[in-house]
């Protein structure tokens, strides 16, 4: 099955060929020589880990999913909210 995310709103979506995508929940992005790797949990509680080498996702796709997961990281419900 093809696999691919969107940003719908603060969240991060997996879509699986279904017009509603999965919200994911705390997405977490790390950069580990050429892999992107990104880890998440599912609605179901499922760990979901996905990696990209350099000739999958170039560097604009990478900010793209840097930026993606820094904003839906800081809107996902399970993180408490910090007074500043």
């Amino acid at each position: 099955p093809c696999l691919s995310l969107s940003v719908a709103g603060p969240a991060l979506r997996i879509m699986n060929g279904s017009e509603e995508g999965a919200a994911l929940r705390a997405p977490r992005l790390r950069e580990q020589g050429p892999l992107t790797l990104l880890c998440a949990r599912t609605p179901g509680g499922r760990t979901l880990r996905l990696a990209w080498w350099p000739d999958t996702l170039d560097a604009a796709g990478r900010r793209q999913l840097r930026l993606a997961v820094a904003a839906s990281s800081r809107h996902d419900p399970i993180l408490p909210a910090v007074a500043a």
